[in-house]
């Protein structure tokens, strides 16, 4: 085996992306729509590639049978991870219909790149085999009238090839090099070559393989996106951007549902149009032009721009996207699609060479449409039945079904009707009752980051300004006949505040004298009960229930509402 060569082959590098920390931030807007910001600082480097791993010993290509050697090899130090195999290879050839090459990598993946094709013609060319290539093999028609020499793999014929010993069997039933794509590079590449009809002999020259790799987790560059709603719009950062060549840079970036554009490609001119110092270049749909062709890129915001027509699905190397259709240059292919998940940033250089080219992190600005309105409540005094005055603290609680915005602000009402202003959201707060005696109703309701506007919600009090008093009286006022081991009793006009009726504030006396007597209240029918301790003593009494005993709430008893506050005083005779 002739001495192995590692040379740069003037197409495509990969742009090595070294993961640090993601840091992810959200915030919240005022608008109908917020915008959440998240960020992956990632130092980007390229890497020279593809290599060339070339083997230019001859291989003999028997009349039949086993090519001499068998199988050719070459050895593969390069580490990371497979993202494009190409194989070229120059031949001579009697009838190239009889060639079958197998290739397989150090991973032990086999595929057949040719078989049965090229006609049955003296063939003497140079072919390179790639996923990515012009067109098929032909089948019949002789390979040196191609005006080609790209081409896709190809297997024709029926049934499996049957290589000689000691080849493997083929571990994929089509020809395709992307079977090699996310494996190990690093390891022994063999080409096996066998003639499967005798008569026609023939010799390859030289073949080489052309790696293309990346370092593990790197190609793509990826951002998780989590905890917002439906995309209303997407702008990308790309932060820390130098470039000696910016022509060669291409940028595709991939949502987690699988739509992708193409943000840079063709753009920012040649080697006299450098980025010397780092800018931060920003894409945007809404942006007031694309990229400039010719002239240097600036620190500012861009459509997504594409100045190569021709630019095809499959040029961004695995795992980018399959081959197909263009790609789209506008943002808006995200709108309306759930963010969540795995992003993916694929830096590209399409020409490779010496340039060097770095990009510090880059960042996603997704705005997004939060359309759940908020719910909540609102406790009026901790719960209370009733209160004795008109400011009362209210307890607030919201919620913003996620993924939300959050609540923000809130505004309260007397009568559902007429809202105080909007206020930032506060858990406690206190409020003014309106109106006198009697049920009152407080609303409340809530906002989100994104203008959405709960329903009301309410909680009621009865606001008890009246004063207790009483309703009866046993024995009334003025009665003459009394006994003497009667229970004198109160029945107030409201519930009063147990504590309050007490004997300091409850009174019996005969003439100028105090009576020991028991004083309680039945809180079950709001009496109040004084029991002499002894029977009372022929004579004139007079009890007296003073304005120190209150209702639940505060008020002060009142027995006359002329002339200030006036206290309960009975007069009878036993």
């Amino acid at each position: 085996m002739s001495t192995l060569s590692r040379a740069r082959f003037a197409s495509a590098t990969i742009l090595v992306l070294t993961c640090t920390a993601l840091t992810a931030g959200a915030s919240p807007g005022s608008a109908a729509d917020p915008t959440a910001i998240f960020q992956r600082d990632q130092p980007i480097t390229f890497r020279d590639g593809p290599i060339e791993f070339e083997n230019s010993d001859d291989i003999s290509v028997p009349g039949a049978g086993a090519a001499t050697p068998y199988p050719s090899q070459v050895e593969v130090e390069e580490t990371g991870v497979v993202t494009d195999v190409n194989v070229n290879i120059t031949f001579a050839h009697d009838r190239p219909d009889d060639l079958d090459l197998m290739l397989v990598g150090p991973q032990g993946q086999a595929v057949v790149v040719m078989s049965d094709a090229g006609g049955s013609e003296f063939t003497s060319t140079f072919i390179r085999l790639d996923d990515e290539g012009d067109t098929p093999l032909p089948d019949e028609d002789n390979i040196d009238e191609q005006f080609t020499s790209f081409f896709l793999p190809a297997n024709y014929g029926s049934g499996a090839d049957a290589f000689p010993t000691p080849a493997p069997t083929p571990t994929t039933s089509g020809p395709a090099l992307g079977a090699f794509d996310g494996t190990s590079p690093t390891g022994t590449w063999s080409l096996y070559v066998a003639d499967d009809e005798a008569g026609a002999a023939g010799v390859i020259d030289s073949w080489r393989l052309d790696l293309q790799t990346a370092a593990p987790g790197t190609y793509p560059s990826t951002l998780p996106v989590a905890g917002i709603g439906t995309v209303a719009d997407v702008d990308v950062t790309l932060r820390g951007f130098t470039t000696e060549y910016a022509e060669d840079i291409a940028f595709l970036l991939e949502g987690p549902r699988g739509q992708r554009t193409v943000l840079l490609n063709e753009s920012g001119g040649g080697s006299d149009e450098s980025v010397d110092e780092p800018i931060d270049i920003r894409f945007d749909d809404e942006a007031p032009f694309e990229a400039p062709e010719d002239d240097a890129l600036e620190a500012t915001s861009y459509q997504p721009t594409d100045h190569d027509d021709d630019l095809p699905l499959g040029q961004f190397p695995w795992p980018a996207a399959p081959i197909g259709q263009g790609y789209p240059t506008t943002l808006s292919v995200f709108d309306g699609t759930d963010p969540s998940g795995t992003w993916r940033l694929y830096g590209y250089d399409d020409k490779g060479g010496d340039e060097v080219t770095s990009i510090q992190g880059w960042s996603l600005h997704i705005r997004w449409s939060d359309p759940s309105q908020p719910g909540g409540s609102v406790v009026v005094a901790g719960g209370a039945a009733r209160t004795g005055t008109s400011t009362v603290a209210l307890s607030l609680s919201a919620t913003d079904p996620a993924p939300g915005t959050g609540v923000t602000h809130m505004r309260l009402s007397n009568d559902g009707a007429t809202y105080a202003p909007w206020v930032p959201f506060a858990a406690t707060t206190t409020w003014a009752l309106a109106g006198g005696h009697g049920t009152r109703t407080v609303f409340a309701q809530f906002r989100d980051g994104a203008g959405n506007v709960s329903d009301a919600v309410r909680d009621t009090i009865v606001l008890d300004t009246k004063a207790p008093r009483a309703k009866k009286t046993r024995p009334g006022d003025g009665e003459r006949s009394v006994r003497p081991g009667a229970t004198i009793k109160v029945v107030a006009s409201e519930a009063l505040a147990g504590p309050t009726v007490r004997a300091a504030t409850v009174k019996l006396f005969r003439g100028a004298e105090r009576v020991a007597a028991k004083v309680g209240y039945d809180a079950s029918d709001r009496r109040i009960l004084v029991d002499p301790k002894a029977d009372l003593a022929p004579g004139d009494y007079r009890l007296k229930v003073t304005t120190r005993v209150t209702d639940v709430v505060g008020n002060r008893w009142d027995q006359s509402t002329k002339g200030g506050r006036q206290p309960l005083v009975v007069i009878f005779r036993v």
